[in-house]
């Protein structure tokens, strides 16, 4: 199996490409070599793979190149007792991989050198593909419970493909195998014809539902640029100069902006610190300033006085790593504006210290993400990005393949094939947003399909009925998972912008980062709950509020984020009787096995309104002031692809029957309670029993 990889300089008129074999089940951008391809007849997962050799599969690329007259040629004196094949494996070393003159390498030799003689003379020169090939290693994941996967799993743990396994680390029902690989390096006039040509070679495999054959181009550019904030008011700066009957304006915990009132932390996010598993999150931007505030969070010594409380800058995108980190993990004082974490690491990966030579930048991105796998680590490990990935390949409007989504950059399938939770941000546009479809080239916003790629966009009056998605907020329904407060250009958000100042701004950068800081929280709380990135995306997004408002439904998907649910405790089930609190339970009976909703108003049913009980993740009381009480569901697939959540509503049950009873956490049951009895219900995860039941028994 052959991977291809390109790497290009943008700076240069010049492109180095890289030609590599992989043996391949979900490729990343600089590691690969393949001894052997797996070819799936896709009739049945079961079936037996046939397997060939690379040595098929590299003469066979290289003949393409040829013929698109992009592959570099070279020559090789025959040494005495070489034939032509020798003479070209010496040359290339392949010989050192195991590689033998097989009938399609002898093939190719002679379609570059069709005046040979059939004995050839010592010192005779043979033209040559020269396309040396270098060692990598490339990883993928699997999961049990997906349909597939596991058949897929044993393929590539079982005959051929066990001879070039080098590792296979599990978390769950996740598999992490990595593979050897090979690339190859060519250098080509940068242009769009000579791209398309080296492209041309790339070969989908069915099996690992990805490419076997890649062609990348890598740039010597930051592997990402425009950070999504953009310049505000300073408001806070300038309360905090002209305070009026207090001698300071304090700094808030950034809970206030997902909580109602005077929110602080819960104190449950200290509950990591005995045994050191407080989770930690990689900053994927440029450099974090060494700020008081997130000082800690860095590993860094506390500096002995706090900075002056209105120390203030204005906004500049060099400040976007340091805002992000300060809303996220800032520290717990009384001097510091109080992150979503204070107790969460932070690892900050500068995007711009890797540059200079083509694929250096991707080269220290996968080798950070392998570093932070959850496979290798039994901490909580969450990236948060908020810029867009260079993605110098797809340069027109459109993706020409959906698929390409997971394949460009290089390093993307790196991320998908990892076990961490990945906040990204939406993006953002002036004066107006986009829309975000699978065929749009930015990356990673078009990944929110994805199991562990959670996408979040802004939104403005986020705790009410009158929540809207920001005006220059990039939005779509099928890929922004999704909304949180990303401030505004009259309401910004104050945090650390240097290591001794503070600066405002707003953006989607500082939706992802509320998210990303609560994500930690959650891990902070319950350090032993959340196993992997797939388990945090579901719960996020199960636990947020429903979009009432039917114009907010095509941008995004699942709803707005609500810290309240989200730290609630998932090895239990939250209930909340009509007009009473909420209270915890153990056990949630249903007391049937669907539910069929109709319209709140009109016997019409509810498009998408039948579906099981026990898929059921929550539901939301929606009352409004001048019409019945309306109910929202959030809900679950039965098969869990890639962490979806289905939000459907409004609607109301045909009957009042009975819906549910539960055993509270004391022992006690309730009574069968009716939808028209429950103002909230937020399902556990999966320790928390379930089950279909009459509700008599």
């Amino acid at each position: 199996m052959l991977g291809v990889v390109i790497e290009h300089d943008n700076s240069q008129e010049t492109a180095r490409r890289n030609i590599g074999g992989i043996k391949e089940m979900g490729v990343d951008v600089d590691d690969r070599r393949v001894f052997c391809r797996l070819r799936q007849e896709w009739r049945r997962a079961s079936q037996a793979a046939k397997c060939s050799t690379s040595q098929d599969d590299w003469p066979r690329v290289a003949s393409q190149l040829i013929d698109k007259n992009v592959a570099p040629i070279g020559e090789v004196t025959l040494q005495p007792g070489e034939g032509s094949c020798d003479a070209v494996l010496r040359a290339l070393k392949f010989r050192e991989r195991g590689v033998l003159c097989a009938a399609s390498m002898q093939t190719l030799i002679d379609k570059l050198n069709p005046d040979l003689p059939k004995v050839l003379p010592d010192g005779s020169v043979i033209k040559y593909p020269n396309l040396p090939v270098g060692d990598i290693t490339w990883t993928a994941a699997f999961d049990s419970n997906v349909p597939g996967d596991a058949d897929r799993l044993k393929m590539v743990t079982t005959g051929p493909w066990a001879q070039i396994k080098t590792a296979e680390r599990r978390n769950g029902s996740l598999t992490q195998v990595e593979m050897k690989g090979y690339r190859a390096t060519i250098e080509v006039p940068d242009s769009r014809a000579n791209n398309a040509a080296i492209e041309s070679v790339e070969r989908y495999n069915p099996v690992i539902n990805r490419s076997d054959i890649r062609a990348s181009k890598l740039t010597a550019e930051p592997i990402a640029k425009s950070p999504f904030s953009s310049n505000a008011q300073q408001s806070w700066y300038k309360a905090c100069i002209t305070p009026k009957d207090e001698p300071s304006l304090p700094k808030p915990a950034f809970m206030n902006f997902l909580m109602d009132g005077d929110a602080k932390n819960d104190k449950c996010v200290a509950n990591c610190v005995e045994g050191d598993r407080c989770p930690e999150i990689v900053l994927v931007d440029k450099a974090v300033a060494p700020h008081p505030d997130i000082a800690k969070a860095l590993g860094l010594p506390m500096p002995a006085s706090p900075i002056p409380l209105c120390s203030n800058v204005w906004w500049n995108t060099n400040y976007h790593a340091t805002h992000l980190a300060g809303i996220m993990v800032g520290a717990d004082n009384s001097n510091s504006f109080v992150g979503l974490s204070p107790n969460s690491k932070l690892t900050s990966f500068d995007y711009d210290k890797s540059v200079g030579t083509p694929g250096i930048g991707s080269s220290a991105l996968v080798k950070t993400i392998r570093e932070k796998s959850q496979f290798r680590n039994s901490r909580t490990i969450i990236f948060v990005f908020a810029s867009k990935f260079n993605n110098i390949q797809d340069l027109d409007p459109e993706l020409s393949d959906p698929r390409l989504r997971r394949e460009r950059p290089p390093f993307i399938p790196e991320i998908l094939s990892s076990d961490n939770l990945w906040v990204v941000a939406a993006g953002q546009r002036d004066p107006y947003g986009k829309n975000i479809d699978f065929n749009t080239p930015s990356s990673p916003m078009n990944l929110g399909d994805t199991s562990n790629v959670l996408v979040v966009t802004s939104c403005e009056d986020c705790l009410t009925d009158d929540v809207t998605i920001s005006s220059w907020a990039n939005y779509s329904r099928n890929l922004v998972n999704v909304a949180a407060p990303g401030g505004s250009a009259m309401d910004s958000i104050p945090a650390p912008a240097t290591a001794t100042e503070y600066s405002q701004t707003y953006g989607t950068s500082q939706a992802a980062a509320m998210v990303g800081g609560l994500a930690a929280a959650m891990a902070s709380c319950y350090p032993d709950a959340y196993k992997n990135g797939k388990m945090l995306k579901i719960r996020l997004q199960t636990t947020s509020k429903p979009i009432v408002n039917p114009g907010l439904t095509e941008k995004v998907t699942t709803g707005i984020i609500n810290a309240k649910a989200a730290l609630l405790d998932p090895r239990f089930h939250w209930i909340t009787v009509h007009e009473k609190t909420i209270r915890k339970a153990r056990e949630l009976q249903w007391c049937r096995d669907k539910l069929v909703l109709k319209q709140p108003d009109n016997e019409d049913p509810v498009h998408d309104g039948v579906f099981p009980s026990d898929r059921i993740r929550q539901i939301y009381r929606h009352v409004k002031k001048d019409a019945p009480d309306e109910w929202y569901f959030l809900r679950e697939p039965r098969i869990q692809l890639a962490a979806e959540v289905t939000p459907t509503g409004p609607g109301v049950l045909y009957d009042n029957d009975p819906l549910l009873r539960v055993r509270y956490d004391d022992g006690t049951l309730s009574d069968p309670l009716r939808l028209d009895q429950i103002d909230g219900l937020v399902v556990g995860l999966s320790d928390a029993k379930v089950s279909v039941k009459a509700c008599g028994s």
